[in-house]
């Protein structure tokens, strides 16, 4: 996957910091960006609105999204992406700390690929997503000589 992103969706630093690590540990070594909040977020998928070509820009791969943001919350963030013809297909998995009943079932009744629970240990993240099968998918392409 030449062009292949993963967008990370979340407000704390710490949370980023230790998700960029688990990535680099299961050698997800591919484009990864990262934005702060839900409005950041939209504005990253849904491009300039100006350009001409916003359609067609390069989307993410992957999506990872908390469900607790300023300004715009994940679960309103995932009723847009859903929402959107030129981003309904791509896979969203909601990485929050939120272990309530009531919005894991709104993660998935809105649309959501997966939940995963922080805070979680490094070592339980490399599980995860070794068994969502990240690391073939999303390696790094290495140049044949």
């Amino acid at each position: 996957m030449k062009n292949a992103c993963i967008l990370v969706i979340e407000d704390s630093l710490d949370d980023i910091d230790m998700t960029l690590r688990v990535f680099r540990k299961c050698g997800i070594a591919m484009n990864v960006m990262v934005v702060r909040d839900g409005c950041e977020a939209m504005n990253y998928l849904n491009g300039p609105p100006s350009s001409p070509d916003a359609a067609d820009a390069s989307l993410p791969t992957l999506i990872f999204l908390d469900i607790h943001m300023p300004r715009m919350d994940g679960f309103d963030v995932l009723r847009a992406i859903r929402d959107n013809d030129n981003t309904r297909h791509i896979p969203v998995v909601l990485l929050t700390s939120s272990d309530a009943e009531e919005d894991i079932t709104a993660g998935y009744d809105l649309g959501a690929n997966g939940y995963i629970q922080k805070p979680i240990d490094p070592d339980s993240f490399v599980k995860t997503l070794s068994r969502l099968g990240l690391q073939g998918r999303f390696a790094e392409e290495v140049p044949r000589a």
